[in-house]
């Protein structure tokens, strides 16, 4: 029996050996499957964090470039109102009254406001409500009219008749004989 024993145990130390290997052999493989998988998500990582910079990089450049179309735009809005102004004195000018009939009073104010921006729509709004203010009277109240003006009564009146000669208020034509 001594016999058996012996031989049962090399073969549980052949079996205990082949048994080690397998684990030894399957501890390796998993080691490396390991190492490949860290390369790869180390290699991902890299990659996310490349695409992440490069997304902030583009957030960056499109915030740059939407202030500068808001700057754009609000110059472009700045120049269509400045525009609109000039069109609407030029319409004036050509349009308008001519000025044999009105006062270079009238027309002065339209070209000296025509590139003040700020003070342009302050004023024509203070206009706009000015115009628009009742003017009270007894009884009632009556909008302003424009026209012409009335002459104060303290200024003195006097008629002066104009007549011609009756030498001159004859025709010398001949076809106006008397």
């Amino acid at each position: 029996m001594t016999h058996c024993g012996e031989h049962g145990r090399i073969i549980a130390c052949v079996l205990g050996a082949d048994l080690q290997n397998k684990y030894d052999e399957k501890t390796a493989e998993l080691a490396a499957q390991l190492q490949v998988r860290e390369r790869l998500h180390s290699a991902q990582l890299t990659q996310l964090s490349r695409q992440k910079s490069e997304a902030e990089l583009r957030a960056e450049a499109l915030e740059r470039e939407n202030a500068q179309l808001r700057a754009q735009l609000s110059q472009f809005c700045e120049t269509t109102v400045l525009l609109k102004e000039e069109i609407a004195w030029l319409k004036a000018q050509f349009f308008g009254r001519s000025s044999e009939k009105s006062d270079a009073a009238e027309l002065s104010p339209d070209q000296r406001m025509l590139f003040n921006e700020a003070e342009v729509l302050a004023a024509i709004a203070a206009a706009d409500a000015a115009e628009r203010a009742p003017i009270p009277i007894a009884g009632h109240e009556r909008t302003k009219k424009s026209g012409s003006k009335v002459i104060p009564a303290q200024f003195p009146r006097e008629i002066v008749p104009h007549d011609l000669a009756e030498s001159q208020k004859v025709c010398p034509s001949r076809w106006h004989a008397p």
